[in-house]
């Protein structure tokens, strides 16, 4: 508030200027004795970040020097306010260096924010517009890059297309979607009684479709497959798309036999002497280290080594009879950002990822297209083949197992179907597009990781029960 006295022997005059609109207080009233007059000024904030309501009298007139006004409220007030802003351009500080423990609790205190409010206010909308405005920025740019779809060049009734991995799953909901479309179509697995029945449901509509069985960790079986899936489809392919897989679902140490209790230390803190045989219990038991080795051995022979031989296969045919051709690799948000109880799992697709991201530079010139898929949770029956699990029975693209198995951890709340997914592939392929996340808001914990991985990291453990 600021006033103006008159010159002396002239009724004073006081320009009442409220200057509490930018502050924010719980109240802010200044008061003025004019005789027998007492004139009010009142500043009540409004909950959040809104300017004040003010009421303000201008140009009273006062007569006498007992008029006096107390300035020191808005004075503190507007003090404040500059901490709020210097708190502003230490949280910005902050962001830039990729923290988010930012000092600025106690500028609220003062208010009739609470502390709570406070933190979920300040970091929901620093993080929304640090995380938003990337995203957006490159949809709007890969939106107006985008070429035409694939189909214009390749028609959907003459597209030919193998999926490997078909027997259920995300595999049979694509065969089922390119039959529908009239598209020519192999579908591959182990399990050739699955494979038959697929096959049989999808004649009336497909183009054409045939079963070919096959173990993709089999090299004699990747080659011969590839022989039988060129010859049915006339010499040619277009589309080849990898979803064959399996998990695994234990904490490392817990298949590896690891006990992780602490140690009984002397008073020191120092251990005792230990002799050779002392030293044998510090180590995992033999057989427990030899399954985790077998385990990560198999799981990376299915999510990387097979893959990658499957591609080698089929390249040379992709890039000689196909206009446009396309190799689609069915991953997992376990490739890019890793999950406690997937530890093996999520390094077989992250090796995955980047093999055929750096194979998708390398081929492009040659007009071939390398997509990754990366799904989130999908309610398929996946978990039950772990690798790190006993199975009566198992294989490469199998996914349905009899008897019982030890429930894997994590939720699936939010989780996709097989038949979203496989249309989310398809919808893919058509555009090709290089890197395609499900559902959409996977993205923003990608873009979340870059600025915050502290909580990225902290909501994957939520998610599977590590916190």
């Amino acid at each position: 508030m600021s006033g103006r006295r008159a010159e002396q022997g002239v009724d004073p005059v006081f320009d009442i200027k409220v200057g509490c609109c930018e502050c924010w207080v719980d109240r802010v009233s200044l008061s003025l004795r004019c005789g027998d007059r007492r004139l009010a000024v009142s500043c009540w904030p409004r909950r959040g970040w809104h300017p004040c309501r003010v009421e303000a009298f201008e140009g009273e007139r006062c007569g006498g020097d007992e008029c006096t006004r107390n300035e020191q409220k808005c004075k503190n007030a507007k003090k404040k306010n500059g901490r709020v802003r210097e708190g502003i351009k230490k949280a910005l500080k902050h962001i830039l260096l990729g923290r988010l423990s930012f000092p600025l609790l106690p500028l609220f205190r003062p208010h009739a924010l609470s502390r709570s409010f406070a933190m979920s206010m300040g970091t929901t909308l620093i993080l929304g517009v640090a995380v938003a405005l990337p995203l957006l920025i490159g949809s709007l740019v890969s939106r107006a890059r985008q070429p035409p779809p694939r189909t214009t060049r390749i028609p959907k009734s003459q597209e030919r297309v193998v999926i490997v991995g078909a027997s259920s799953g995300i595999g049979a909901e694509l065969a089922r979607i390119y039959a529908r479309r009239q598209a020519h179509v192999v579908v591959v697995a182990r399990r050739i009684e699955l494979l038959q029945q697929l096959v049989h449901e999808l004649l009336p509509d497909a183009g054409s479709i045939h079963a070919i069985q096959g173990d993709v960790t089999s090299p004699n079986d990747v080659r011969q497959l590839t022989i039988e899936s060129l010859k049915v489809l006339k010499g040619g392919i277009d589309t080849l798309i990898i979803c064959a897989g399996v998990i695994s679902v234990l904490p490392f140490e817990e298949l590896a036999g690891i006990d992780s209790t602490k140690d009984t230390l002397k008073d020191d803190g120092v251990s005792e002497p230990r002799s050779e045989q002392d030293l044998e219990q510090l180590l995992p038991p033999l057989a427990s280290s030899q399954a985790a080795l077998d385990a990560s051995f198999r799981i990376m022979n299915v999510n990387y080594h097979a893959p990658l031989n499957i591609a080698c296969h089929f390249l040379p045919s992709l890039t000689k009879t196909s206009v446009a051709g396309n190799i689609i690799v069915v991953s997992s948000m376990a490739g890019k950002v890793g999950a406690p109880t997937r530890s093996i799992y999520s390094a077989s697709k992250h090796a995955a990822q980047g093999f055929f991201e750096s194979l998708g530079m390398e081929v492009e010139r040659n007009g071939i297209h390398v997509g990754i898929v990366s799904p989130g949770t999908v309610l398929t029956d996946l978990r039950q083949s772990a690798v790190d699990q006993p199975q009566p029975s198992a294989s490469a693209s199998d996914q349905n197992v009899d008897g019982e198995t030890k429930k894997a951890a994590g939720t699936k709340k939010g989780a996709m179907t097989a038949k979203a997914c496989a249309e989310g592939i398809v919808h893919g392929s058509d555009h090709r597009q290089h890197d395609v996340v499900m559902p959409w808001f996977y993205q923003v914990s990608l873009a979340l990781k870059l600025f915050h991985p502290g909580l990225v990291r902290r909501l994957a453990k939520k998610k599977y029960g590590y916190l």
